[in-house]
């Protein structure tokens, strides 16, 4: 880009000394450039503070000028360059000119210089003889009215203006970009609260909330906000929360694939009963809507059980299996405890000897029956041969004959329900074996 440029050096105290040499014309459009240097009683000026550097000029006719484009070419030794307006340039003869320093607290003047403008062939006089004089004309006229408005700005603006949305209706294509930090507000209708958007930069998320009812905050405690990851719901919701939460009403699982997962690190499902009347609370199994069975825990006043049964009412003992700190029970009948099973060595009286070491006297309980074994000779007066643990004794007394051993003699042999075994044969080597029902 060419120009016609002059070097000019001003002082803040001394006259500066111009010469006629420097001469633009009334036509030279965004071309006319002064380099100017500034200096103290001719001592290098550092600018490189200065808020602001421009300059005034004062036109043969009278009419000031202002410009306040002074681009610095190097602050720090006081060169600076301006392109002259064409304003500055439209009047024939010596233009005046001075340049204003602006610091932080004060303002200073440099000495006045000139420089010349000549006519131009182009001037507003050989334009004046031609049709197009009255537009141009009228533009003149608009740019010195206009002379330093950022008409840019202003065409800006109108475009703005004409593309912007109407107070009501209207429809707008785009996006709406808002500062990070900034909320949108919704005006509630009414008593309803108003509701607040805005972005939550700490976890990459976007917020929503409703206003305190009181209108002196937004009320956190009910927002909503959704994260890449995770979706959060502060206030109470029909949604399950991930963390916490209370559901009402039924939870349905549907499709072959849905299930109730619990990973090795979960508690156990917890069903809590009330107290105050009897109640059933477990898991039931349905078919067609029909109960068909189930298990879970039954209380009420004396009664505390678990049960697992089938039909409409599994909690029925009567077609349930029930379970109970002293109870366990099956269609409502006992079932045998096998917390009693065991074997017990039994000790024979001084009226009964072992007459086989490799068949000791034996208890053996399984379940709720109980097998008795020995093989002995009766060899004193008394009846009594033992007597039985109390887990081993029948339920009702039990008479038996047994074959001594040398096939000779029928020994009659009793087992009391006070676990007492007897014979009344002596002498004779006897094996008894007998197995019967306790409780």
């Amino acid at each position: 880009m060419t120009f016609k440029t002059y070097e000019i050096n001003v002082d803040l105290v001394h006259d500066t000394s111009t010469t006629c040499s420097n001469r633009f014309s009334q036509n030279d459009r965004n071309s006319a450039k002064l380099l100017v240097t500034i200096t103290n009683k001719g001592a290098e000026l550092d600018l490189s503070q200065a808020k602001s550097v421009r300059m005034s000029f004062r036109k043969p006719d009278g009419t000031r000028v202002f410009q306040n484009d002074c681009q610095p070419i190097n602050a720090m030794k006081g060169k600076y360059q301006i392109v002259l307006k064409t304003q500055t340039l439209t009047s024939v003869g010596n233009v005046i000119a001075q340049i204003h320093i602006e610091e932080e607290d004060r303002i200073l003047d440099t000495q006045k210089f000139f420089f010349v403008v000549n006519d131009s062939l182009a001037s507003d006089e050989a334009i004046e003889s031609t049709n197009e004089f009255t537009i141009i004309q009228k533009a003149i006229e608009a740019g010195e009215k206009l002379e330093g408005v950022d008409i840019n700005g202003i065409i800006a603006a109108g475009a703005k203006a004409d593309a912007a949305l109407p107070k009501a209706g209207g429809t707008m294509t785009g996006e709406i970009i808002i500062d990070s930090g900034a909320l949108m507000r919704f005006k509630g209708v009414g008593t309803d609260p108003d509701w607040a958007f805005r972005r939550d930069d700490a976890n990459d998320g976007f917020v929503i909330a409703p206003r305190k009812a009181d209108n002196s905050d937004w009320d956190w405690a009910k927002q909503v906000e959704f994260r890449p990851d995770n979706f959060i719901v502060n206030g109470n919701t029909n949604l399950l929360k991930k963390t916490g939460g209370i559901v009402t009403g039924e939870v349905k699982l549907e499709g072959w694939t849905a299930q109730l997962h619990l990973d090795e690190w979960a508690q156990s499902v917890r069903v809590d009963q009330p107290t105050a009347d009897a109640s059933a609370r477990g898991f039931d199994y349905y078919e067609n809507n029909v109960r068909k069975g189930g298990f879970g825990r039954f209380r009420g006043i004396g009664t505390d059980q678990m049960y697992i049964g089938w039909g409409e009412g599994p909690w029925d003992e009567n077609t349930n299996l029930t379970v109970g700190p002293n109870k366990f029970t099956y269609k409502n009948k006992p079932v045998a405890m096998r917390d009693k099973d065991g074997r017990v060595t039994l000790t024979l009286t001084a009226d009964a000897t072992n007459v086989n070491p490799d068949y000791p006297a034996l208890a053996i309980r399984r379940g709720n029956t109980v097998t008795l074994r020995m093989e002995i000779n009766k060899i004193g007066e008394g009846t009594t041969l033992t007597t039985l643990p109390v887990d081993m004794r029948p339920t009702d007394q039990q008479v038996f004959t047994s074959i001594s051993n040398d096939g000779t003699t029928s020994l009659a042999v009793s087992i009391g329900m006070d676990g007492t075994v007897t014979t009344f044969t002596q002498n004779k080597p006897v094996r008894i074996i007998a197995t019967y029902v306790v409780d």
